[in-house]
């Protein structure tokens, strides 16, 4: 792979690599990238899905690789050390523009006061000015927006902590423009694609780890996505009365004296009415739209309801009413961008620019600004257009009553071609799970690829004598009414076989809670400890008490099907309740099936295939691993279709059986030398 990555890299092309887990992929683009950018002082992006790989790429990988480097240069060869840095995108880091403007404000709520106190704490003790390094709650984590560089004039060199070396974005960058290999994530690095570049420093040559996640995360960045709370917040951040006071910018702005001449009294006056105006339309569409929702949408079981916004949706005969709703909206929107461009502009031509408190203004209006354009662009098309390149739904979440509009690109391929590949001398991506019974084609299909150079490595691990995978005979298909309960006393029997130790995979968290409920007590009174997610707290916490306890089952959904890595005895058993097909309401999916003349075996089979995959990988991480795979879902044996998903995984000792006699074998295989 080393030898292929380094051709590819002083060749040029385009280059994909399927290396199965164990092959050392990271080290085998990492070396020769490095070696690259050393002899020809040139820069390799290296973009991944997870963070868990980002890390371990940044704290172990590369400072491995920046030391072999070193020892081995060669007597009279050039001594210079290799480079590497991290890049997040902007709303990764604290801007302290935006820190100091919410130190000055009047009123505070709770969690912004709590939010404040933290970060001042964190501050003093700080290099990166990276939130993660927070650990924020999910409430603070929504406000973290009032302080990160997402602004605009975070790019400036305006700002007096750009001008004082202080400002943390600004340092990244230079880290990174200094930088051998670059390491990003796929959001970022297709964020920089989306605004035509110069979000990354310049660079030719590009490495895309974890590639199998491509083009769900362009699906994400070049869409759009806003519910009525997102909405309400941005009108509030403009202006809403607080015990008598303005608040939000039209506070701010009447707070501010002597700055901008008279335009600015002028400008907080018809931003307050604005917004005032905007809040009065906001929720007569959303009412409008959950109407609209509630009449014509599938019951979605335990997800949320979704209605796609077809052609079919938009000539109904209460759609007009949706749409002159959305005007009344849009008019206010319209308003607030125009005036926040003209405070804007009032603010940077005031005499007085090097204070402090206009700097703060100024960095609040922008961000204010960049938001406001980007709803307003976003929700008209959904509701605005009819466009034949957009997939536009409309979502119910089940949770808070809550109705969120959405927006996708119908196809992602002819962006990332014209945007990514062909801007590219090299593309290299790379992955455990890429093909789909030896072919890359689709991967190529769903991401423009063209005619790519390529590489399909297999594991050095021998899955013949260190996995089972069993498959079940009496088990009924899971739209059977007797499904789920055959699936409950499966998990008991087979995890009190295993003492614990077990993963399983769910696709839906409706499953997940009813298995939870049934399994929870017959395994916890043999001291079984039973986990759900979303019940018991994230997948990070969940894998821990998994390391430290054995007798431990974890029940898992989407984020546990990859990046999970438990070496050892620690996960010995993988139970997949169901092959993991796409949800088939889902909006996104049904839009692009109607791309194929065989929707299921073109898109809906391989795409299930690459998950189902991506779950397998989850059991054996090292060579000395050994454990069972057991597939609780029938089609695999009574589909012709299940043929497929087993000729994709590597060979394995395979057995089908009674489920009663499932627990037997597993015992068998797990105490055997």
């Amino acid at each position: 792979m080393a030898r292929t990555v380094a051709e590819t890299l002083n060749e040029g092309g385009h280059l994909v690599v399927e290396a199965g887990t164990g092959t050392g992929k990271s080290l085998a683009y990492l070396a020769p990238a490095a070696g690259y950018a050393l002899r020809n002082s040139a820069r390799v992006v290296i973009s991944t899905d997870t963070i868990n790989l980002q890390e371990q790429l940044v704290s172990k990988d590369l400072p491995i690789l920046q030391r072999l480097l070193e020892g081995g240069a060669e007597e009279g060869a050039p001594r210079e050390s290799l480079r590497f840095a991290q890049l997040k995108g902007r709303r990764n880091y604290l801007c302290l523009l935006r820190l100091a403007a919410l130190r000055r404000s009047p009123t505070l709520s709770l969690m912004e006061a709590k939010l404040l106190a933290r970060i001042l704490l964190w501050l003093p003790r700080t290099e990166t000015g990276d939130r993660a390094e927070l650990n924020l709650s999910p409430p603070q984590e929504a406000l973290w927006g009032r302080v990160n560089a997402e602004s605009e004039t975070c790019l400036t060199l305006s700002c007096f902590y750009v001008r004082q070396g202080a400002c943390f974005l600004h340092r990244a960058r230079r880290r990174a423009e200094a930088s051998h290999l670059l390491v990003v994530n796929h959001a970022l690095l297709l964020s920089d694609v989306a605004v035509g570049g110069h979000v990354l420093p310049e660079y030719q040559h590009l490495v895309i780890d974890e590639a199998h996640n491509l083009e769900d995360e362009a699906t994400q960045q070049f869409g759009f996505e806003a519910s009525d709370l997102v909405i309400a917040d941005f009108l509030g951040r403009i202006h809403q009365r607080t015990r008598g006071r303005s608040t939000g910018l039209v506070g701010s702005l009447r707070g501010l004296r002597s700055h901008g001449g008279s335009a600015l009294p002028d400008t907080a006056a018809s931003l307050a009415a604005a917004a005032e105006s905007g809040r009065r339309s906001l929720p007569i569409l959303f009412d409008l739209l959950a109407s609209f929702l509630r009449e014509r949408a599938l019951e979605g079981g335990d997800y949320n309801q979704r209605l796609l916004l077809n052609r079919a949706m938009r000539v109904q005969p209460d759609w007009p009413e949706i749409e002159m709703a959305w005007e009344n909206l849009d008019m206010a929107l319209h308003d607030i961008t125009a005036l926040l461009g003209r405070t804007a502009e009032a603010l940077a031509n005031a005499e007085d620019g090097d204070n402090l408190a206009q700097e703060e203004l100024m960095a609040a209006v922008s961000a204010l600004l960049q938001e406001g354009q980007r709803l307003r662009e976003g929700v008209a098309s959904v509701l605005g257009r009819d466009d034949p390149a957009t997939i536009a739904w409309l979502t119910y979440d089940r949770q808070n009553g809550g109705i969120t509009l959405s927006a996708a690109p119908l196809e992602v391929a002819d962006a990332l071609q014209a945007g990514l590949f062909c801007r590219r001398q090299t593309v290299i991506l790379t992955g455990a799970t890429l093909s789909v019974q030896g072919q890359i084609d689709y991967l190529c299909e769903r991401l423009g690829l063209e005619e790519p150079r390529q590489l399909l490595l297999g594991s050095p691990f021998d899955y013949v004598r260190s996995t089972l995978l069993l498959l079940p005979q009496s088990m009924p298909e899971p739209n059977d009414l007797s499904y789920l309960s055959e699936l409950e006393q499966a998990v008991i029997e087979l995890c009190r076989a295993s003492g614990g130790r077990a993963l399983v995979l769910f696709t839906s968290h409706g499953a997940l809670r009813a298995t939870y409920a049934g399994v929870k007590g017959p395994l916890e009174r043999e001291e079984i400890l039973v986990l759900g997610q979303g019940i018991d707290g994230s997948p990070k916490p969940l894998l821990n008490a998994l390391r430290e306890n054995q007798r431990t089952v974890i029940l898992g959904t989407t984020s546990f099907w990859e990046g999970v890595d438990v070496v050892g005895e620690a996960l010995s058993l993988l139970l997949i309740a169901r092959l993991p097909f796409a949800v088939p309401t889902d909006p996104v999916f049904v839009a692009r099936s109607a791309l194929y003349d065989d929707p299921f075996r073109q898109y809906a089979l391989p795409q299930a295939v690459l998950r189902f995959k991506q779950g397998f990988g989850r059991l054996i991480r090292r060579k000395t691993d050994r454990g069972v795979v057991v597939v609780l879902d029938r089609r695999i044996r009574s589909k012709p279709y299940g043929s497929v998903f087993l000729q994709s995984l590597p060979p394995c000792t395979t057995r089908e059986a009674p489920l009663r006699e499932m627990p037997g074998a597993v015992r068998d295989w797990l105490s055997a030398p």
